[in-house]
């Protein structure tokens, strides 16, 4: 038994019509600052979330500001400056750890999609550049 062909269009044009749909309710639920296409700085009341994430993945290690670089941690500011810096890179991190504690975004994905987009903020990049901080905190001793 065969499926009449015009019948499998009709099909797929209405999964692609309702895709389409719920993908756009879906990404109009996102906050703005999270997204690319956002042309300002972080807004205030989400640098404490920022501020964190960017901590943790260790921006302050390629930031601008020679405070955060030698606190190891986003000081925050106007901007942040690492934002500013590294925008495109820190954009995909914030969206993906919003993907993490919203959309039940796995460790695996998120570290998959940082290192395919070749991310300096990949777990593998981060954890490399840790042992030879630590290797030069050992030789100082």
């Amino acid at each position: 038994m065969t499926r009449d062909t015009d019948e499998i269009d009709i099909i797929d044009e209405e999964d692609k019509a309702t895709d389409d749909a719920l993908t756009t309710s879906w990404w109009e639920q996102l906050p703005d600052f999270i997204k690319p296409s956002y042309p300002f700085d972080l807004p205030p009341e989400r640098l404490p979330f920022a501020q964190f994430v960017f901590t943790e993945v260790g921006a302050p290690r390629r930031c601008p500001q020679a405070a955060c670089r030698r606190a190891g941690a986003c000081g925050g500011g106007d901007g942040p400056p690492c934002f500013r810096a590294d925008r495109k890179y820190l954009w995909h991190v914030l969206f993906l750890w919003w993907m993490r504690v919203y959309a039940d975004c796995t460790d695996e994905e998120y570290e998959a999609s940082l290192r395919a987009k070749g991310s300096p903020y990949a777990p593998d990049a981060a954890a490399k550049a840790r042992p030879a901080k630590a290797a030069r905190r050992r030789r100082r001793r």
